[in-house]
């Protein structure tokens, strides 16, 4: 509606339009003598009232009431009904065909003003609730449609916990593009290699020199349609952003740097976790040596005493047998006996020192190797299989 307000004015009879036009001079009044007349009017420049005689030929204001409300563009217009019959009948038949208000004939000049300017102010005021209700919807729907666009987000970071290689982490990432409507394409930067995925497995032979050219470029890059988040050693190009719809498009923007840097963040943990475990392998690999070196060496000193008790035994026979051909005394044969009683007693005393020193390096060896099966057991994979019973459901 325009600043100077458009009045139908309908009525068969050529004087009664005249009155009107003189009364509503501060309006645009159109003048028009049939109810068909009144429907062509409207529909090719819909005014803001439309004032209704009831008894005309053809087609009587009642039935003219009812025909505007019936067509969609038309349906809202105010229409005040004239008529000269002042029963509640009338009035009730003006009400049920559509009316908004009723003047009867012949109508004073001041009451009609005073009716076309209340419904003026009602018409306003009607079309400013409908915009706060169309606005208020539409924030409405926004705010329904970012909710989910954030629970598919919350779920993408609660899933990856359960990612143990790299093609489970960027199935994770299309997966949740996917669910934002998005098609992409994703570049993986492992251990100096790089490793492409996309949606559809749809690859575009020039994306992944597209890649190399938006890791220099900071953190976001908007190009035409497509928008690239760059992060140390993940990138994902969206091939079809909402560039249509501002408001979306930015959460969608948001959207995917978090995506993004969570995805970034898991990957060097499973780089972390990679690592370590080549070096733990190696170290499981080593204790096993060491637990065959252990081994052989008891085996070995083992040996070595029954070496060591047999040569005192064969010395110590050999000094019995040589006794009477020595000439020795007494005294001396026994401190012959006792020198070799004393090598024994401390061959003996350095065997099982070997002993001693080979359980404890047994005991430290066992205890890491404890120690290791637990961090195995600890960190074995769980099933890989889709947690989502257990993420956020916002909506």
């Amino acid at each position: 509606m325009g600043d100077l307000v458009t009045i139908h004015c309908v009525d068969d009879d050529k004087v009664n339009r005249m009155i009107l036009k003189e009364i509503l001079s501060e309006y645009d009044c159109v003048l028009l003598e049939s109810g068909q007349a009144c429907l062509d009017a409207a529909q090719q420049n819909i005014p803001d009232i439309i004032l209704l005689d009831v008894m005309m030929p053809d087609l009587n204001g009642l039935e003219t009431c009812q025909k505007i409300r019936a067509i969609d563009e038309l349906h809202d217009i105010p229409v005040m009904f004239l008529s000269a019959s002042v029963t509640l009948e009338a009035r009730l038949e003006g009400y049920l065909a559509g009316g908004d208000d009723y003047v009867t004939k012949p109508f004073e000049e001041e009451e009609l003003l005073a009716k076309v300017k209340a419904t003026i102010v009602r018409k306003k005021m009607l079309e400013a609730a409908r915009k706060e209700a169309t606005a208020a919807t539409t924030s409405s729907m926004n705010f329904m449609t970012s909710m989910g666009e954030m629970s598919s987000v919350v779920h993408f970071l609660q899933t990856t916990f359960s990612c143990r290689s790299y093609d489970a982490l960027a199935q994770k990432i299309l997966q949740a593009h996917e669910s934002l409507g998005l098609e992409i394409a994703i570049e993986l930067l492992v251990d100096g290699e790089k490793i492409y995925y996309c949606t559809a497995n749809v690859e575009n032979p020039l994306e992944q020199s597209v890649f190399d050219f938006v890791r220099s470029k900071g953190r976001l890059l908007d190009f035409g349609e497509r928008t690239a988040v760059n992060f140390p050693y993940v990138v994902i190009i969206v091939r079809n952003m909402p560039v249509e719809d501002k408001d979306r498009h930015g959460r969608i923007r948001d959207h995917i740097a978090l995506i993004g840097q969570g995805a970034d963040t898991k990957l060097r943990t499973l780089m972390s976790d990679n690592v370590l475990k080549s070096q733990r392998e190696d170290l499981i690999q080593i204790i096993s040596q060491l637990e065959g070196v252990v081994k052989k060496i008891d085996t070995d000193y083992k040996g070595q005493q029954m070496c060591s008790t047999e040569i005192l035994s064969a010395v110590a026979l050999d000094l019995e047998d040589s006794f009477m051909n020595l000439g020795l005394t007494s005294e001396q044969e026994e401190l012959l006996r006792v020198i070799i009683e004393n090598a024994e007693t401390k061959i003996k005393a350095l065997y099982d020192l070997g002993l001693a020193l080979d359980e404890q390096f047994s005991t430290v060896l066992n205890k890491i190797t404890e120690t290791l099966s637990r961090s195995v057991v600890e960190e074995e994979p769980e099933d890989e299989a889709d947690t989502s019973e257990d993420a956020i459901e916002l909506f």
